[in-house]
């Protein structure tokens, strides 16, 4: 990609393909006393579209890219354009078509990697981004699941001991279930999760199958009513896909 902005001649920043992806929805989720979640919302507007991205070159290459950024000191803020198709770094439903505005909100240790090899990391926010995508939800039933999944029931039962032995037993009866896995999606699939999660926020939806998982939740069976409460991007999987971690809990 390149920036460009106040003080600044533009240049490439060459962008490493181990970035991180860190976008925060402004969702904050409780459990309520019927057992399920929902969200205090404060809206799209208020999403975090940040990414920790690192570079690496020469030392003159690195020693441009923090002079720019000095320079830019008092604005602050810069433009990022010219994406290409592995610089994703805000996620895959932003519009990378059209420049965008960003600020560093962090910045690490200029390392030295070998001998004449600099690298340098920084965590930077997307400011008032666009967005593409389509919001649906991936086809659960083909969905590549990996091994090692956790799905519970969370029982809402409690057992109190007295002084004598004498047992009291409480139980609110609003047991729920929660289910966290690791899909193999395509770019496209993860752009409209992202996209059904910005827009649909506290919704939940019918989840009738999932493949490779027989039991949804202990003591619970398809179809169930479920939320989404987070996804996270792990790594890309090839050129074109990624692994992501979901999480799900119930909604009765």
């Amino acid at each position: 990609m390149y920036i460009y902005g106040s003080g600044i001649t533009e240049f490439e920043f060459r962008v490493s393909n181990k970035y991180e992806i860190n976008t925060t929805y402004a969702t904050n989720w409780f459990q309520c006393a019927d057992g399920n979640y929902y969200a205090s919302d404060r809206g799209y507007q208020a999403d975090d579209y940040s990414a920790k991205i690192n570079t690496y070159g020469l030392e003159s290459y690195i020693n441009n890219i923090l002079e720019q950024f000095d320079n830019n000191r008092g604005t602050y803020v810069f433009n990022m354009s010219g994406f290409v198709e592995d610089e994703h770094i805000f996620g895959e439903d932003i519009d990378y078509s059209i420049p965008l505005s960003g600020v560093i909100l962090d910045s690490g240790e200029r390392k030295n990697n070998s001998w004449k090899g600099f690298s340098e990391e920084f965590l930077i926010r997307c400011l008032s981004p666009s967005f593409s995508g389509t919001p649906s939800l991936p086809t659960w039933s083909e969905s590549c699941i990996s091994i090692g999944y956790n799905n519970q029931q969370l029982y809402s039962k409690n057992v109190y001991d007295s002084y004598y032995g004498n047992f009291k037993y409480y139980d609110h009866q609003n047991d729920y279930g929660t289910i966290t896995f690791t899909l193999n999606l395509t770019n496209t699939e993860v752009r409209n999760l992202r996209t059904w999660m910005r827009t649909n926020r506290d919704t939940s939806f019918t989840l009738t199958d999932l493949n490779g998982i027989d039991t949804i939740i202990p003591n619970m069976s398809y179809p169930i009513d479920m939320k989404i409460i987070s996804i996270k991007e792990r790594e890309k999987f090839g050129i074109d896909r990624w692994i992501i971690d979901v999480n799900l809990v119930t909604h009765i």
